[in-house]
Order: C-alpha cells, then structure tokens, then sequence
C-alpha cells in the first residue's frame, strides 16, 4: 500500500474538501475530508483522510487504485 503524507499531497495543488458526517466524527473523532485534485475534465485525484492512499478517477468512477507518488505525478503531468 502507498501511504502519502497530507502535507506531501497538498504540495501538489490538492484541495481540501470537508465532508459533514456525524457518523464518522463519532467513530473517528474528526471531520472526515478528502484532498482531491482536478487533472483535466474526464480525470481527478483523491486522497483518503483514512488510508491516506490515492486514486484516479475518470468521469467519477475509479481507474486506478493506491498510486504511488510517482505515478501521481506522472497522471498530473500527463493528463493536464
């Protein structure tokens, strides 16, 4: 599995996004969100706030799981 630091993500333009679920807070104790990223208009990134792993995704639904960041930063350059 590739785990990615929040810091490491946000350095590559994600943006954070909050989810309000009372559910999640009370398993968890914080907000869940996720930092997703716009590459192109069919193609998106998103970083889990739990696994801390990222996944592509094309016209919503997934393409590809568990990136490393290379990968991540090969989709970016790539599919801009």
């Amino acid at each position: 599995m590739n785990k990615h630091l929040y810091s490491d993500i946000l350095n590559l333009g994600f943006k954070r996004e909050s989810m309000n679920d009372s559910v999640f807070f009370k398993q968890y104790g914080f907000e869940c969100f996720y930092l997703d990223l716009k590459i192109s208009k069919k193609y998106s990134l998103s970083w889990d706030c739990i696994t801390h792993n990222v996944t592509l995704y094309k016209n919503s639904n997934t393409f590809k799981k568990d990136l490393s960041m290379e990968q991540i930063k090969e989709y970016i350059n790539l599919l801009k």
